[in-house]
């Protein structure tokens, strides 16, 4: 089972943000947010500050990146958790390719396909 804190550091960087520009979204440090995701304990109200934030960006993110985004939370999890490093080596390949071919759709309907 994925902890908590590692569910917010891949839904951070699934939102392609540094712990600085989270933090900064919420009036918070980068120390708080790496203290955070490194499992060390913080204040109550900074972990519902954290969830607060998480989901107001989620509802914000366009019909475009939320299907991306999506699928690198989910690759993310599942590599997260499992123990056996020679299927998390298949899970990365996969969850590479699978973002690859998304990016490339993504692409095509913007008209960008090359």
């Amino acid at each position: 089972m994925v902890k908590f804190n590692e569910v917010i550091r891949i839904k951070r960087e699934a939102l392609m943000l540094t712990q600085e520009q989270f933090a900064q979204k919420m009036g918070l440090t980068g120390s708080v947010i790496s203290s955070f995701e490194n499992g060390k304990d913080i204040s109550e109200a900074s972990i519902k500050l954290i969830k607060f934030t998480i989901k107001d960006l989620e509802q914000k993110l366009t019909d475009e990146e939320i299907g991306p985004y999506k699928l690198r939370v989910a690759c993310e999890m599942a590599i997260a958790d499992d123990n056996d490093e020679s299927r998390k080596e298949k899970l990365r390949t996969v969850c590479f390719s699978a973002l690859k071919w998304s990016d490339t759709i993504d692409q095509k309907k913007r008209g960008n396909w090359v």
